[in-house]
């Protein structure tokens, strides 16, 4: 896909992703929500050469 910013023009690195549908219920209220797959991996932190999980 072709993208055009302040005359340059660019070519688009990645696909768009799918968004899964979410039932969300507040006092009693059901609603429907879009939400992005989230990722459950633990990032690995490096300070001063310790390692840290968050």
């Amino acid at each position: 896909m072709q993208l055009t910013f302040l005359g340059n023009t660019y070519t688009r690195q990645n696909d768009v992703s799918a968004k899964s549908l979410v039932q969300l219920t507040y006092r009693r209220s059901v609603y429907q929500a879009n939400r992005e797959a989230v990722s459950f991996t633990t990032p690995r932190l490096t300070y001063r050469g310790v390692s840290y999980l968050r």
